[in-house]
């Protein structure tokens, strides 16, 4: 496949459509007020968007920055899109859409070594989670009005997490430990759970999605083969 954007649809599926561009990493897509927007990285390492209105899909539009990882983004509140991604010194940097216009990039610190990962679990809350330096798992959290200082979540992690807000004020972190098994840390609104090894082996970070409820949660990862795998656990 080329480093372009394709998609597929669900409804019966549909074939693969180019979308063009010239792509370098994983793309980070988001549904906002009946629109989809899709980031990603591109060749020069800027951050690159491109977006579906119900009708047809935009331009690219350069978003600037110098990027090292795959972005993250998501919705919160009525009109804000929130992007992040690493920097050039290893930082998380953190560009907003505020229902106007972007803004500049913002300098989130840290020292991280995989792409960012971001939920929000409570209305104008974001929590933002990277592998560090240490192999550890750190948080960054947004309350609404100021950002937290970093947070060491322990584990020795070895892939980005992943997460999901599957509850109000719930958190699930997942990533691969040192033993290629998938391993889960969970917040419940109160406190932080210890990890706890899944006893799956994966190599790569997955994907995950609730559904039905939040009863579920499916997990989608690449295998060994090359091949997308896929297992659903009930939620405790």
């Amino acid at each position: 496949m080329n480093p372009r954007i394709n998609q597929m649809y669900l409804r019966g599926w549909s074939n693969w459509e180019d979308l063009g561009g010239f792509i370098v990493d994983t793309p980070a897509v988001l549904s906002w007020n009946e629109h989809v927007h899709c980031f990603i990285r591109g060749a020069d390492n800027h951050m690159w968007q491109k977006s579906w209105n119900g009708a047809r899909w935009s331009n690219w539009i350069d978003l600037g920055g110098i990027i090292t990882s795959a972005p993250a983004a998501i919705s919160s509140g009525s009109n804000y899109i929130h992007c992040f991604a690493s920097g050039t010194n290893n930082q998380l940097l953190h560009k907003w859409w505020d229902g106007i216009r972007w803004s500049n990039w913002e300098d989130l610190g840290g020292i991280i070594t995989s792409a960012p990962t971001v939920v929000s679990a409570n209305t104008d809350t974001l929590d933002c989670f990277v592998r560090g330096a240490n192999n550890h798992m750190w948080q960054k959290s947004w309350n609404g009005t100021i950002w937290s200082n970093w947070k060491d979540l322990g584990g020795t992690i070895m892939s980005a997490p992943a997460t999901i807000s599957w509850q109000p004020f719930r958190i699930d972190c997942f990533a691969v430990g040192v033993n290629n098994h998938m391993w889960r840390k969970t917040w419940d609104g109160e406190k932080w759970f210890d990890w706890k090894d899944l006893g799956i082996s994966l190599v790569y970070t997955p994907a995950v999605i609730s559904r039905e409820d939040w009863e579920y949660l499916d997990f989608f990862a690449r295998g060994t083969n090359n091949h997308m795998w896929h297992i659903t656990f009930k939620n405790e």
